[in-house]
């Protein structure tokens, strides 16, 4: 029972602190999160979380640093780097996973509001179709062409696609756009946490990378016939929204930062993609 259990624990007591220690620092978060330090059942109103005293003090425990050198003088912290593994993005290309986003001829302004989403119109739509690793670009006038690629798809993914780019594309089309097999990254993000984030902030804190324009910048691109660059700016959207959900199916995170503390901290996401693509069909 118990005390067996804990007999066992003094035995490997060295080997449990090192594991700890391995874990601790292998996390990117700055000051702590439910990954490393705390549970998010029982720790998460603890203050304050000491990630660094954490490690300090394991680093005591297994000998690797004298009592000595246990200081309140903070060290820097380590660089923290999170990239999408080159062979991740092969996941799934035994499905028809289509990573989607458009942009519009207008803003919520012109059209009076976010109320009016379904009358900004498509400028242009793209889709990157992962089993056959490249894009594919549709027009205004082709969107019911887009629509029949839909339905080919094992699952479509977008960032604030149903709320956004659904309204958006439902003034073309009598169809029942949720009937598509959708995995939304921002509806499953503020399903969890409660509010919601952009995709430029995400991709900045989980991969290093930023949006290369935005959406007013892509309307004047459009008003100006500047269809190149649009699509090119649709075409990065696309990528990173990709780049993003593999990172999560590869590493079970994505990376935030909380406003409050102003400090990076791990969303846990246990994507499958096998169970995503289940559960839509069921």
């Amino acid at each position: 029972g118990g005390v067996g259990l804990a007999q066992r624990g003094f035995d490997i007591i060295l080997e449990l602190l090192g594991q700890s220690l391995d874990l601790i620092k292998g996390c990117p978060c700055e000051q702590g999160c439910p990954s490393c330090i705390y549970s998010p059942r029982c720790g998460s109103g603890n203050k304050p979380l000491d990630k660094k005293g954490a490690i300090m003090v394991l680093e005591a425990l297994t000998g690797s640093i004298s009592l000595a050198e246990i200081s309140p003088i903070e060290a820097e912290p380590e660089p923290l780097t999170c990239q999408v593994d080159s062979e991740i993005a092969s996941k799934g290309n035994e499905k028809r996973i289509l990573y989607f986003d458009l942009e519009t001829r207008k803003s919520a302004s012109e059209v009076g509001g976010w109320q009016n989403i379904h009358l900004m119109m498509v400028s242009v739509a793209v889709v990157f179709d992962s089993l056959e690793d490249r894009f594919h670009i549709f027009a205004e006038d082709e969107i019911d062409r887009l629509l029949e690629y839909f339905a080919r798809a094992d699952l479509v993914i977008g960032f604030n696609l149903k709320r956004f780019d659904y309204t958006v594309l439902e003034a073309y089309t009598c169809k029942d756009l949720h009937e598509i097999p959708t995995f939304d990254i921002l509806e499953n993000i503020y399903n969890r946490l409660g509010f919601r984030l952009s995709l430029d902030h995400l991709v900045k804190e989980t991969l290093s990378k930023g949006k290369s324009a935005d959406g007013l910048q892509a309307l004047e691109w459009f008003k100006a016939g500047e269809i190149e660059k649009l699509t090119e700016y649709c075409k990065q959207d696309v990528l990173l929204t990709r780049d993003l959900f593999l990172h999560g199916l590869e590493k079970g995170y994505l990376v935030y930062r909380n406003k409050k503390e102003n400090e990076r901290v791990r969303l846990l996401v246990e994507w499958d993609l096998g169970e995503i693509i289940e559960e839509l069909r069921n």
